[in-house]
């Protein structure tokens, strides 16, 4: 196979990439895919006036583990942790009113989410995003307080990242840290 990079054309060899993928070896190092089997846990509050909130996410979570046919039971050593924590970022902003109605200064929130996979403890994979209770526009109904409703508002976009979360369809061991090869590219073409 060749491939053009910037008009260079080389030929990319592939030979032990495709036994690996033929024998199986590379689907033997994942740890997370089809067929494989994982512990699952999620820890997070309940945001205020959603009790169903762990319970509702944690059915969408593992749903979209065992939509990629992977197993969750409890006795594994590949463990998926979802972890949510909240915060004051220590800073304010001010939001302005239109039409000269003054303005309101609020606290800025904070939401990570951290999703970890491990294998034998070792941290193998992870993500975290970072959600604040800050908008361009806010508009709260009325009664509610604008601190009140951006709080809220942080929880939502919590809420709807982790109800659309997919996690990666694979993840290997640290061991496959290299890929399923290498090829080095010198003057006479590639060895390797």
């Amino acid at each position: 196979m060749t491939s053009a990079v910037s008009g260079l054309r080389i030929r990319v060899g592939f030979a032990k990439v495709a036994r690996q993928l033929t024998s199986g070896s590379i689907k033997r190092d994942a740890i997370l895919g089809p067929g494989s089997t994982v512990a699952f846990s999620f820890s997070s509050r309940n945001p205020p006036g959603e009790n169903a909130f762990q319970a509702e996410v944690t059915a969408a979570l593992q749903k979209s583990l065992t939509d990629n046919d992977v197993t969750i039971a409890a006795n594994t050593t590949v463990k998926v942790q979802v972890i949510v924590t909240e915060k004051s970022t220590g800073k304010q902003t001010t939001y302005r009113s239109f039409g000269g109605g003054g303005s309101t200064t609020v606290s800025v929130r904070e939401a990570e989410i951290l999703v970890k996979i491990t294998d034998n403890g070792q941290a193998v994979w992870q993500n975290s995003s970072k959600l604040q209770n800050t908008s361009f526009v806010a508009r709260p109904p009325n009664g509610v307080t604008l601190q009140d409703y951006l709080n809220k508002e942080l929880w939502k976009k919590v809420s709807s990242n982790l109800r659309s979360y997919r996690f990666p369809k694979y993840v290997f061991k640290k061991s496959a840290e290299g890929g399923a090869g290498t090829s080095t590219l010198g003057a006479n073409g590639v060895s390797g």
